[in-house]
């Protein structure tokens, strides 16, 4: 850095102090040496639809349910599928007939509750720190929210998804999912998304794309970083377990210019100073100074 030296700041005792004091993480992919909290048996139940309302044949939810006249239950298309090939019920082997498929129109009610409730909560989960593998959970609510609207879930999200079953595109998942949450006003829980994705072990290049997409959520002032912009990228600087400060602050540098990473460093050694004052180098070394000896 040119105006300060952030790694000699960063390890200096009060550096070293501030950077213990770390309580949770954003993560995509994390390393398998960091700690991490694990998703918890809500979250990993999310994953796996009540058998109630799966089909037999499908083993998808129901979305058309019908029972037949041996009292099973299937999914339209499904059935009058395997009728139109055996006429014996799949399940009883009775013999079945076609017209004699009725609708059950209380599960399927519960069946769409469950598909809109659920793809909300996978979105929840999805921009959660907690989260280990949020993609899973995007992807989860897309399957479980065809034909229906959920608020944060956009068009452009569901088509990309579904156009690129690849794990190889889960990044650009995860941005068109951002960019989805940014359209429908969620510009908190889309800053999350980028945070995750800047923590995920991708090259500089993309860092500094979602560190950037991140920060415009967070500013008042398009294209600069303004305080409040500043104190949001502090908290989530100390909050993540996966890169070092000085990292981050490279990325600020290299994102945004020397005056912005000195600026991140001021606000990491001082914090609660309210709007950075900016100093030279050598009255942020004298402050330095004097706040490790006290």
């Amino acid at each position: 850095m040119s105006d300060i030296d952030a790694n000699y700041l960063l390890s200096s005792p009060l550096g070293q102090h501030r950077q213990q004091d770390r309580t949770f993480s954003f993560s995509f992919h994390p390393k398998e040496e960091a700690s991490l909290p694990r998703n918890s048996s809500v979250l990993d139940a999310l994953l796996d639809t009540p058998q109630d309302l799966v089909c037999p044949i499908t083993l998808h939810i129901f979305k058309d349910p019908v029972i037949s006249s041996s009292g099973q239950v299937y999914e339209r298309h499904a059935i009058t599928s395997h009728v139109e090939k055996n006429h014996n019920d799949p399940i009883t082997r009775l013999p079945l007939r076609i017209d004699q498929l009725t609708p059950v129109y209380v599960l399927r009610v519960r069946a769409a509750e469950y598909r809109e409730s659920a793809a909300a909560a996978c979105l929840e989960a999805a921009c959660s720190a907690d989260c280990i593998n949020p993609v899973q959970y995007v992807r989860r609510a897309v399957e479980l929210a065809e034909g229906l609207s959920v608020p944060g879930l956009s068009p452009e999200c569901v088509q990309y998804v579904k156009t690129h079953p690849s794990n190889a595109c889960d990044v650009q998942v995860m941005e068109v999912f951002a960019q989805g949450l940014i359209s429908a006003g969620w510009k908190v829980k889309a800053a999350a998304v980028y945070g995750t994705l800047l923590t995920a072990g991708l090259d500089k290049a993309q860092q500094c794309a979602h560190l950037r997409a991140c920060l415009e959520c967070w500013t008042q002032l398009p294209g600069e970083v303004d305080d409040t912009a500043m104190r949001q990228l502090e908290d989530f600087v100390e909050g993540q377990l996966i890169l070092r400060w000085s990292q981050i602050i490279d990325l600020v540098e290299a994102s945004f210019g020397s005056t912005a990473a000195v600026a991140l460093c001021e606000h990491l050694l001082f914090p609660g100073s309210g709007t950075v004052a900016r100093k030279s180098a050598a009255a942020m070394e004298a402050r330095l100074r004097e706040v490790t000896l006290k």
